[in-house]
């Protein structure tokens, strides 16, 4: 995942049509704690999303384990 500095951070709709999902399941994502997000706007990590797209939802969330 990407230093804060380059990260391109995107809306919930953004996250949606990347994810091919409603903006209410990114939004109960967000709540969960599947994707990163920040508070100011709520502005979602877009580099996670796209992962989180590509591998899917059991692959990502390991992934997210090993990082923390």
């Amino acid at each position: 995942m990407n230093d804060e500095k380059n990260t391109q951070w995107g809306t919930a709709a953004d996250a949606a049509a990347i994810l091919d999902v409603s903006i209410g399941t990114v939004d109960r994502w967000m709540r969960e704690g599947r994707v990163t997000f920040r508070k100011l706007g709520q502005r979602l990590n877009l580099e996670d999303v796209r992962r989180l797209a590509e591998v899917g939802e059991v692959q990502y969330m390991a992934e997210r384990e090993v990082m923390t």
